[in-house]
């Protein structure tokens, strides 16, 4: 019989985890799974863990801080031939479990996103833009034909789970970071729509401050999967900025017959700085193309 965990990361739930248990395993009913539950509660104050457990959960207390620590100590743990991974606030419907499980059993994907189709007032316009924008990011940086990035509804093989078991993701850049390193390993990513529900409960993602912490995760990582892009790009911007800077010296003596030192000096800084991550770029590529054969 094939086996599944469902992981669900929890912070100060108890708003919404019996409910959302309560359907995993109506869910779970219907299914020919050896099966469990696991909830990873980040310590919470309230009696998530508590109530987790009287639902039949396996509960895991995670005392360090941060979303994708929770998720990496859960996969540790796991050794099931399938793993679902959804949020605990209530915003994902687990009946659409089985849907996200069919490509992964007809070897049609090694894994799958759940697309949020948001009813109303379950997304903030500015998470919505916010997610856009990130999801836009990554499909232009890394070439990832994923449409919403930032879901946290995932089915994965096992494979997977144990690529990304050693992740050292520990916040809210959890799902953009799993994405881009299963993607860039040759995982088939797939990705359907799901239905996205208001949450439960007070939101724990600060919109302006996680996006800033995803979008440095995913231009952080361009240094282990793509370094020519991101020094070729700071080459690039030093070469602009030491071009603009070595103009207006030019043009100040020619005016002025005057040479400013301090910005002739900015104008080497700048140009060497370029000529130095270009090289350094061109050197990382090298060493991971060679590394990736």
């Amino acid at each position: 019989m094939e086996t599944l965990s469902i992981v669900i990361p929890t912070l100060d739930e108890e708003e919404a985890i019996g409910l959302v248990l309560d359907e995993c395993q109506s869910v779970l009913e219907g299914m020919s799974f050896e099966s469990e539950i696991i909830v990873v509660d980040g310590n919470s104050c309230d009696r998530t863990a508590e109530i987790a457990r009287k639902k039949g959960a396996r509960v895991i207390t995670e005392k360090r801080r941060g979303k994708g620590t929770a998720i990496m100590t859960a996969f540790r743990r796991i050794n099931s031939r399938y793993v679902v991974m959804l949020d605990g606030d209530f915003s994902y419907d687990p009946r659409d479990i089985p849907m996200m499980l069919v490509p992964l059993l007809n070897d049609e994907a090694d894994c799958v996103l759940g697309r949020r189709n948001p009813a109303e007032g379950s997304m903030a316009r500015l998470n919505n833009t916010g997610n856009r924008i990130i999801s836009g990011l990554v499909q232009t940086l890394y070439n990832i034909p994923i449409c919403d990035v930032c879901t946290g509804f995932w089915a994965m093989k096992k494979d997977v789970v144990d690529l990304l078991k050693n992740g050292d993701t520990g916040g809210f850049d959890l799902e953009a970071s799993m994405l881009i390193r299963t993607f860039h390993e040759g995982y088939h990513v797939a990705e359907i729509p799901v239905g996205y529900r208001p949450r439960k409960g007070s939101p724990k993602l600060h919109p302006l401050r996680g996006g800033i912490s995803i979008v440095a995760a995913v231009v952080r990582m361009l240094r282990d999967y793509n370094p020519l892009l991101l020094f070729g790009g700071i080459s690039v911007l030093s070469f602009l900025v030491g071009l603009f800077l070595g103009i207006n010296v030019i043009t100040m003596f020619q005016k002025y017959g005057q040479i400013m030192i301090g910005r002739a000096l900015l104008t080497v800084l700048f140009i060497l700085t370029g000529v130095q991550s270009l090289f350094f770029g061109l050197l990382s590529d090298m060493i991971l193309r060679r590394d990736t054969r």
